[in-house]
């Protein structure tokens, strides 16, 4: 069922309520409880745990700190079923903020639009207003939350500084033969593996990790003093910072994510970046990723 539809099945189902009682402090439980209110409902929500969020929350396991939440901004780009969901409740997710002006327009609208009460915030991995910006979302009551930090003040100079004169590999369209020293790749597929880009158990998640890498072992044996690479995507990094973990006892361990941003590399030594690598995916042929700085492995 679409969220918005609850209020007309309440009233339907009982007449006019005056309150519903709901029960789980979760993403479902409050996007209910935010509609049933849009609608003149009062609404009260019972979680048992001391914090609400449900699945949309961190914790800690054996030292290190597992943002489960990161995993509510997969499936949220614009356009998409859940990123409307998101605006039409009050949470923007995006992966950065710059200046934050085009959600605090969508606020003002929204505000001019439903003149009742409404609570809004703004999450994103990494937050680069200015101080202008900042004490306009505090004037405007619009929370925020965000991962990193970034000043971007300087980043217009900057950026017209950068040299740009790194080693670029252009991508080859699938299908294509190109010629290349031939390799012994031996590929496997784990068993029992779940899917992450959905809403995943935390503790399920942990396990599946930990069998990932008894499968690993399995299949490969222990393996001891080499330079390897372990590769990842952008949404979904955990299972390889997990792997490699594992692997750097033994071994001298680099973890690489692919991106789609299309980053410049420079051959300038204070420069971050230095080669960069364009890859064709194999599912959407016009779609590119990129990797940075690969090495021998």
């Amino acid at each position: 069922m679409q969220y918005p539809g609850i209020a007309d099945m309440v009233r339907k189902g009982k007449g006019v309520m005056k309150k519903a009682v709901i029960v789980g402090g979760g993403i479902a439980g409050m996007t209910a409880g935010i509609y049933l209110q849009k609608a003149g409902i009062q609404t009260e929500i019972f979680e048992k745990n001391p914090v609400l969020g449900g699945q949309c929350m961190g914790w800690k396991r054996e030292g290190y700190t597992i943002d489960n939440c990161v995993h509510w901004l997969t499936g949220t780009r614009r356009g998409s079923g859940l990123h409307e969901l998101w605006r039409e409740i009050g949470v923007f997710v995006e992966d950065e903020l710059t200046t934050g002006n085009t959600i605090g327009n969508i606020v003002s609208l929204i505000r001019e639009s439903f003149p009742f009460p409404v609570k809004f915030a703004a999450a994103s991995l990494i937050n680069g207003m200015d101080d202008k910006g900042l004490e306009k979302f505090c004037r405007e009551d619009i929370a925020l939350c965000f991962l990193q930090k970034a000043d971007y003040c300087d980043f217009p100079r900057r950026a017209e500084a950068v040299k740009g004169d790194g080693e670029y590999f252009p991508a080859h369209p699938l299908g294509e033969v190109q010629p290349r020293k031939a390799l012994d790749v031996e590929s496997w597929k784990a068993s029992d593996y779940i899917t992450a880009r959905r809403l995943t158990n935390g503790a399920s998640y942990a396990r599946a990790c930990e069998s990932l890498w008894e499968q690993f072992l399995s299949v490969n044996g222990k393996i001891c003093k080499k330079r390897i690479l372990v590769l990842g995507t952008e949404e979904i990094m955990y299972p390889a910072l997990f792997l490699g973990k594992c692997l750097e006892e033994d071994n001298e361990v680099i973890c690489h994510g692919t991106t789609r941003s299309p980053i410049l590399v420079s051959s300038e030594p204070d420069y971050l970046l230095y080669r960069r690598y364009e890859l064709v995916s194999l599912y959407a042929q016009e779609r590119k990723t990129f990797v940075y700085n690969l090495k021998a492995y």
